[in-house]
């Protein structure tokens, strides 16, 4: 999902739109298009992924999968839960 704009949606307006999207396994997608590619969903598993893909001197897919409802650690969000900021757009 675009989790940064869903919770920031929901912030703002009480809910969001259109934020949900297919689960898709990038690093699978790689593979059919003859590129290494690897799903991680463990952060202890990202530098080694990282390290292969480098090691690899090919194209190279790391789908990170992240959970959906994780809220963004950005500053301007925690301000607007607390009702400090009346608007986050620019």
């Amino acid at each position: 999902s675009f989790g940064f704009q869903k919770h920031a949606e929901h912030l703002q307006y009480g809910r969001a739109f259109e934020t949900a999207l297919l689960d898709v396994d990038y690093g699978a997608l790689a593979r059919t298009l003859h590129c290494d590619g690897v799903s991680v969903s463990d952060p202890e598993e990202l530098a080694p992924a990282l390290g292969r893909a480098i090691r690899a001197e090919r194209p190279t897919v790391i789908n990170v999968v992240v959970d959906p409802d994780a809220f963004p650690a950005i500053v301007a969000f925690d301000r607007l839960r607390k009702g400090e900021l009346a608007d986050v757009r620019h």
